[in-house]
């Protein structure tokens, strides 16, 4: 994510929200999309996912799924920044695909996009099912 979440974890970050860069590989798409930007008579778009999920999943939440296993094998508690209200926009893998597809057929180019399911995922939701599936302590904190 490359937006900065807003004061209440309760609503949604924007595109207009204040950019972030919680993960260098963020700031390296971030600068990406701006030589992009700048690049004269280049048609374009950019299309900004949410957390992937679904078959053959490798970055998205399967990783998250993965860091229950690890802290069950380690017998640690699984620690989280902010709360549980805090919105994890999410989108699936075939979803991914078909807007790829819808843009490369049907759209002029429209500059960035951003894509994600309606799902209002939480970080609570998906962190209170992995610590029942894998029988982890889940705390969460503040930074």
């Amino acid at each position: 994510m490359i937006r900065r979440p807003p004061r209440s974890t309760q609503s949604r970050s924007s595109a207009a929200s204040d950019v972030y860069k919680r993960q260098v590989v963020a700031k390296y798409k971030l600068e990406a999309e701006e030589i992009v930007r700048k690049t004269k008579d280049l048609k374009w778009n950019v299309l900004r996912l949410g957390i992937v999920y679904g078959e053959n999943d490798v970055k998205g939440l399967s990783t998250v799924l993965a860091s229950g296993a690890i802290y069950r094998e380690l017998n640690e508690t699984l620690k989280m920044l902010w709360d549980d209200k805090l919105k994890m926009n999410t989108v699936h893998i075939e979803d991914v695909c078909r807007g790829i597809g819808f843009i490369i057929e049907k759209c002029q180019p429209i500059g960035v996009c951003n894509l994600v399911d309606d799902g209002d995922t939480s970080q609570g939701d998906v962190f209170n099912i992995i610590s029942k599936l894998f029988n982890v302590c889940l705390l969460y904190t503040s930074p």
